[in-house]
């Protein structure tokens, strides 16, 4: 971080904030928009698991010995008792991180225990099939119920519900699928995802002078900037398009960073600059601090890099829906190596229990360090609203699950799609340390459950729309037609 200058900084956080000035957004739509006290706001956290992050070979494992036919169980992804782990108490089992040895280039993974020992209590397995094993498809659908509120994603739907008056109700610094926009045509432009492509710098480019080494006095800017305005009505270009809609756009977003974003200093707020590498009159907060012992090395790694943005965006009320996660290329840094799979959980196409338990290790890992932050802080760093993580959802967002069959007695094997798998959802707000559902040990395939009573039921199948609907009740979001699940909520 020491050796980025000023110029280098501004380029990757402007790209983050490309958006602002192409992207289907308008500052004037926000009368549409429900403006919610801070007292009575949520949070949702959407963290995308990138290729298929298999419920069976992460909360859901199945052992050997429960399939009844050790020849059957040859040919399915299932587990000897010493590869499994568990805690006391728990609802849960998980996978151990094979030996080191087994993951070759990448470093070994953590194992799952810290998050499930910590967090178990507010964490729930939601089994349910989805409706296509597209990468792209089936991540959007991950996200917009494959259509169940008129297309809108969770997160449109939670900024049009507590989203009024933020700056930015809605970042998006996911990939592929998972940052396409909804359906909806009548969806508030504000509410829509703004696509964060560099998290790291996204604090540089919401102000156009702080950060310079040499200063600026605030009054030339000023004068600047209206010189500009003048000139941009008197040129050819702006004569030739004066009515084009695109440009009144760049024009209102433009003036939206010039204004309301610098007044609300994010360049410091959302800073994830390391505090002893300041310059150029920028201070990171105190909060920032916090972070680089939490997450040491979000200077080199994105994903961490992407979790505490996220953090300050939801502490500092910018935004009421975070969307991040796993990329398709891998995390490397100088220290560690090579951490993450290379097309993250897809990696299964080439080892699939190499992929699966370094995955969901280091899953586990991001969402621990997140959820201790929560339950740290106060929302808005004020007290009187209480702890961040008391109105909070997490909502781990993943394309699909993987084939549940290999070649009989292979210890290492490759896997495919599969429609077959399940969601995990973590929250104060709903019934935790439970399974929604549950696993045919013969077949490895998970099965739904009754969402009024919360019990299994092997002859129910549940898809897209169930997840979502359940989501949003949780986060009560009403809509017509949607499939709620009074089991999960907390009485």
């Amino acid at each position: 971080m020491d050796k980025l200058g000023r110029r280098t900084m501004l380029r990757a956080g402007a790209a983050g904030l490309a958006s602002l000035a192409l992207g289907p957004r308008s500052v004037m739509a926000r009368e549409a928009m429900t403006v919610v006290p801070p007292a009575d706001r949520k949070l949702l956290f959407v963290f995308c698991a990138h290729g298929g992050a298999a419920m069976i070979d992460g909360l859901l494992p199945v052992l050997d010995t429960e399939v009844g036919d050790s020849a059957l169980a040859g040919t399915l992804d299932v587990f000897s008792e010493a590869q499994i782990d568990s805690v006391p108490g728990s609802a849960f089992r998980f996978v151990k991180p094979l030996e080191a040895s087994a993951y070759s280039f990448l470093k070994p993974p953590p194992s799952m225990r810290d998050f499930v020992q910590k967090h178990g209590a507010d964490a729930a397995v939601f089994c349910h099939d989805v409706s296509s094993v597209n990468h792209n498809v089936a991540q959007a659908r991950s996200l917009s119920g494959a259509g169940a509120n008129a297309g809108r994603t969770l997160m449109e739907a939670m900024a049009v519900r507590y989203g009024g008056g933020m700056l930015l109700p809605n970042c998006n610094m996911g990939t592929d699928g998972y940052i396409e926009h909804g359906v909806d045509g009548s969806l508030p432009a504000k509410a829509r995802h703004e696509v964060i492509t560099a998290p790291l710098l996204f604090a540089t480019g919401t102000h156009g002078t702080r950060g310079l080494a040499s200063a600026v006095r605030p009054d030339a800017v000023k004068r600047a900037r209206r010189v500009r305005d003048l000139l941009d009505r008197e040129t050819v270009f702006a004569n030739t398009f004066r009515k084009s809609p695109l440009v009144a756009h760049y024009l209102e977003q433009r003036s939206f960073g010039a204004n309301e974003l610098e007044a609300a200093d994010l360049v410091e707020k959302l800073l994830l600059l390391d505090p002893a590498s300041a310059k150029a009159g920028l201070r990171p907060t105190a909060v920032t601090a916090e972070l680089f012992k939490r997450f040491p090395g979000l200077a080199q790694n994105d994903v961490q890099a992407q979790t505490c943005l996220a953090f300050l965006l939801a502490y500092h009320g910018v935004a009421t829906s975070l969307t991040f996660g796993f990329r398709s290329d891998p995390v490397i840094t100088e220290a560690d190596g090579v951490i993450t799979t290379p097309i993250a959980f897809d990696y299964s196409h080439s080892s699939h229990r190499l992929a699966q338990t370094a995955m969901w290790g280091h899953l586990a890992a991001q969402l621990d360090g997140l959820i201790d932050l929560l339950k740290q802080h106060d929302y808005l760093g004020d007290p009187s609203l209480g702890k961040m993580w008391d109105r909070s959802l997490i909502y781990v967002a993943t394309d699909f699950g993987r084939t549940k069959t290999r070649a009989a007695g292979a210890g290492s094997w490759s896997t495919g799609h599969d429609l077959n798998n399940g969601s995990l959802v973590i929250s104060p707000l709903i019934q935790g340390n439970r399974v929604y559902g549950g696993v045919d040990p013969k077949t490895c395939l998970t099965y739904g459950f009754d969402r009024r009573t919360g019990a299994p039921d092997k002859g129910v199948v549940l898809e897209e729309a169930a997840v979502y609907g359940a989501i949003a009740h949780a986060l009560d979001i009403p809509f017509a037609g949607r499939q709620d699940c009074p089991a999960w909520l907390k009485a």
